[in-house]
């Protein structure tokens, strides 16, 4: 169980992540992507 838990935290990590700094990647799409306390 504690696997699981640590590989699914580090999963959220992952996507929080990516939402927060990925956005630079994509170009027209990024209203999705960026936080709206970024804007």
């Amino acid at each position: 169980m504690f696997l699981l838990n640590c590989s699914f935290t580090s999963f959220i990590v992952a996507q929080l992540l990516f939402y927060l700094y990925g956005e630079a990647s994509l170009d027209g799409d990024d209203a999705y992507y960026f936080p709206a306390w970024k804007r």
